[in-house]
C-alpha cells in the first residue's frame, strides 16, 4: 500500500513539473507580495478529500 502511495506521489509531483498551469500558480505564490493574500484566504465550505483533489487536478491537466 505505502509503494503506491509513493509511486502515485511521484507521478503527481512529475506531472506538477511539466504543467505550465501549475507553474505560473507556483510562481506566484512564491512571490513575497503575494504573502497576505495567501494569509487572508479562507475556507469558503466544507473541505475537500484527497480523491476530489485527484480528480479535479487529472481534469484540468488534460487540458
Amino acid at each position: 500500500m505505502l509503494s503506491r502511495d509513493v509511486e502515485t506521489a511521484r507521478k503527481t509531483a512529475l506531472s506538477a513539473l511539466t504543467n505550465e498551469r501549475f507553474r505560473a500558480a507556483l510562481e506566484k505564490l512564491s512571490d513575497p507580495r503575494a504573502s497576505e493574500t495567501v494569509a487572508l484566504m479562507r475556507s469558503g465550505g466544507p473541505s475537500t478529500d484527497l480523491g476530489s483533489v485527484q480528480a479535479r487536478y487529472a481534469d484540468n491537466s488534460n487540458d
